[in-house]
């Protein structure tokens, strides 16, 4: 082992944080959160750039002073940068108003001037939505450009073109294995990390027409991209987390074709769900090492700095050096009880001087309130709550973090199918049970196969028979990984179903008969059915109007903030979306995917997720809404009232039983007068006594045609009134909203036949179940 990897070999194995403070930064408050800093390089000792979601900045000082090189269209849809010096750069995006168009803008004079061309359409594929694109210049001439199709964070695809006049013209390459950071060291050469995290790392011989997994270390492991002093020279860095984490690193004397194990760095015990980023000199010796919020050098080994911030810990996003000087991009963000801030900053650094010498260069801050508002769009208490989606589970500990000082109180979970991308090193039964009880709701996901008229690998069949039966053993599947995470009867289990050709009919048939299979057997197994997917698929082919039983709720990826930004003034709301129509799913059924991929960063962590708004079934402890009693309508909780000729007793509806227990009882509407009603009385001496309860009543798929269901709910000496449309509901649990119960046995849920509707009319009301959760 050589010196650099005695050095390493050194590194960390005592590694004690220090604070340090930098010199007071040029704070700026952007007004929107789109001054945040997204990306920077530097590019010399004085020149460098870095991209905010408002304006591009060039320094020719240091960082001393910033001018701004904002093309004057703006910034709008701009999601990568790349300068091959302070004069040449090249911006690239999606077009917001046309997410299936990319862009790319030129300067060739240091930003005093911009050329914009559209990649024509006729290169990209067709019906593409892009969610965000990055770019890749080797000189003036030869470049790529990686579009990331808009998918859940479950799937990485992505489509390669390549230009070799400047950006001029471009040629779509075949389709890469995914759509994470790419870099080129020479023509032919290059290396991707991606899969849909930093778990893989490609390489190319042929100028990315093909590519092979390179794999450096068994198990799983996160990887840096790798640099390289010279076409043949090279150095990458890989992350093994686990009990004994630790850093391997390998260098390259043959342009990547074969790699040699250099140095194992152990790492101290923690979290390390994002790969350690390595720094490099002009002449390859590692300079920097940036491990979650430190940064170390050779000079500095005993005392590493710890770049934490105003908000508290950092996160260290990237690491830029020419020598031993270079720039650390740090993200940080907290939450109070009024609004929740986030700052950016580029920190200089200097590795000569042991690091003491950090100070601010650029900074950005941004504030917002914490909760956004919402209106409800039935007369209810049920909460409206942000969430989000990443591919892999963090660990339990950053879960705390982000649940301390984020906005967010909804998490979601690929807890598998066998199309999910990325592996679940932290996903277990133990793991669920400590993030419920720091608070968290799940959003339990199941990735398998896509529809057969998709543009994935892994798809069911285009035979109807076979699809159904490919959807109920996925259901089977899901039911049984569900339970083995600890997730019980009443939990929501969403399927991924990406976007497919919605005008093939025989891709339509198939893509039904395997979400009614989905939805028959989750429901069997007492679970909640769910569906993610694009707007106008859903409606078509999964809704009440297509299939016999449709999902129960649905979770619609339709984005009013693009990917990559770094703000969304958007008010939630599960209502408007374009492509469904607001009739279906209306009793708090729906979340929206209101926000693509973007980094944020709470509490010194940073995850790249996609937001979301819900007003739906979610998961937590004990079921779909944690510790529960259920009343139904055979069990002694239950009575009825009135005339005993006015009842009507159902077990079967077209064949099959129908009501949770299997049976029911039904009326007819009386007018505004009250004859017969029935009453849930609840008893909570299993779930914890008096508290906060979400009430949810099962409305049948037979036998409510009334479309004013009044729910009377007496609590804690209040009544408060709910009003369903049973009509509008199939074989599901519509939730009234929460309550306080103080369990002094005199509370309960009252229906009556008196909803108002003619008694001429002939419609029908139910009573089946409630259920009170936690």
């Amino acid at each position: 082992m050589h010196e650099m990897g005695r050095f390493r070999s050194a590194l960390l194995t005592a590694l004690v944080a220090v604070a340090v403070a930098a010199a007071p930064a040029r704070a700026e408050q952007s007004a929107d959160g789109r001054g945040l800093i997204q990306e920077m390089r530097r590019l010399s000792s004085q020149e460098g750039w870095a991209r905010t979601g408002a304006a591009l900045l060039l320094t020719r000082n240091g960082g001393a002073s910033w001018g701004d090189i904002t093309p004057s269209r703006g910034l709008e849809g701009v999601s990568g940068a790349w300068f091959i010096d302070a004069a040449q750069g090249w911006l690239v995006g999606v077009d917001p108003l046309a997410p299936g168009q990319l862009f790319v803008l030129e300067t060739a004079d240091g930003g005093r001037s911009w050329n914009e061309q559209l990649v024509p359409t006729s290169v990209l594929e067709k019906d593409s939505v892009y969610a965000r694109a990055q770019v890749h210049f080797l000189d003036a001439q030869r470049g790529w450009l990686l579009g990331k199709v808009a998918t859940s964070a479950a799937f990485s695809v992505g489509e390669l073109l390549r230009t070799e006049d400047g950006g001029k013209t471009w040629q779509r390459l075949p389709a890469p294995p995914a759509a994470g950071r790419i870099v080129f060291i020479d023509g032919e050469r290059g290396f991707m990390v991606g899969a849909p995290v930093a778990e893989k790392l490609y390489a190319t011989e042929d100028g990315g027409k093909s590519w092979r997994e390179l794999s450096l270390t068994p198990g799983y492991v996160l990887h840096d991209l790798p640099a390289f002093r010279t076409p043949r020279e090279g150095f990458v860095a890989v992350t093994i987390p686990g009990e004994k984490p630790r850093v391997e690193t390998f260098t390259t004397r043959d342009g990547g074709r074969s790699w040699q194990e250099d140095a194992s760095i152990a790492l101290p015990a923690g979290d390390y769900t994002d790969a350690a980023i390595a720094a490099l000199s002009e002449s390859g010796q590692l300079v920097a090492l940036a491990v979650n919020n430190s940064v170390l050098a050779p000079s500095s080994l005993e005392s590493p700095l710890s770049l934490t911030g105003a908000l508290g810990p950092a996160s260290i996003q990237a690491l830029s050096f020419t020598g031993a000087q270079g720039w650390a991009l740090v993200a940080e963000g907290a939450c109070d009880e009024r609004s929740c801030q986030q700052a950016s900053r580029v920190v200089e650094l200097d590795t000569g001087a042991r690091l003491a010498a950090a100070r601010d260069v650029l900074a950005r801050s941004f504030s917002e309130p914490r909760e956004a508002g919402g209106v409800a769009p039935l007369a209810s208490t049920t909460s409206f709550d942000k969430g989000f989606d990443k591919c892999a589970a963090a660990t339990s500990s950053q879960m705390q973090a982000w649940k301390t000082s984020s906005p967010y109180k909804d998490a979601n979970i690929y807890f598998g199918g066998s199309a999910r991308a990325c592996a679940q090193p932290n996903l277990t039964s133990s793991w669920v049970s400590t993030v419920f009880s720091q608070g968290w709701r799940l959003i339990p996901t199941w990735v398998g196969p896509q529809s057969p008229c998709s543009g994935y690998s892994n798809k069911f069949s285009y035979d109807v028979a076979t699809a159904r039966t490919q959807g109920l053993n996925e259901a089977s599947a899901a039911v049984s990984a569900a339970q083995a995470l600890g997730l019980g009867s009443n939990t929501p289990l969403y399927y991924d179903m990406e976007n497919y050709n919605e005008t093939d009919t025989a891709c339509n048939a198939a893509v039904r008969a395997f979400v009614n299979a989905w939805a028959e057997r989750v429901k069997a197994n007492g679970y909640i059915a769910g569906v993610y997917g694009n707007a106008w698929d859903v409606q078509k082919d999964m809704s009440p109007a297509a299939i016999s039983l449709p999902p129960d709720a649905v979770w619609i990826a339709s984005w009013a903030c693009a990917a990559n930004t770094t703000s969304c003034g958007w008010t939630p709301t599960v209502w408007g979306i374009s492509g469904l129509s607001d009739s279906y799913w209306t009793n708090n059924q729906r979340i929206r995917q209101y926000w693509g991929a973007h980094n944020e960063t709470f509490g010194g962590v940073q995850f790249n997720i996609d937001s979301n708004y819900a007003n739906a079934p979610v998961a937590t402890s004990g079921g779909g809404t944690g510790g529960s009693f259920t009343c139904d309508d055979g069990d002694s909780c239950f009575t009825l009232y009135g005339p005993s000729q006015y009842w009507h007793r159902e077990t079967a509806c077209g064949g099959s039983s129908v009501g949770t227990g299997g049976d029911l009882y039904w009326t007819y509407v009386n007018g505004s007068t009250t004859s017969n009603y029935a009453r849930w009385k609840p008893n909570f001496s299993g779930t914890g006594g008096a508290g906060s309860y979400s009430v949810a009543v099962f409305i049948p798929r037979c036998f409510g045609t009334t479309q004013q269901a009044k729910y009377r709910v007496y609590h804690n000496g209040v009544t408060d009134t709910v009003t369903v449309n049973q009509n509008n509901a199939y074989d599901q649990w519509v939730t009234l909203g929460s309550f306080y119960f103080n369990n002094n046995g005199t509370e309960y849920v009252e229906l009556a036949d008196s909803t108002g509707e003619s008694a001429t009319s002939y419609l029908q009301i139910s009573f089946d179940a409630v259920r009170f959760s936690r």
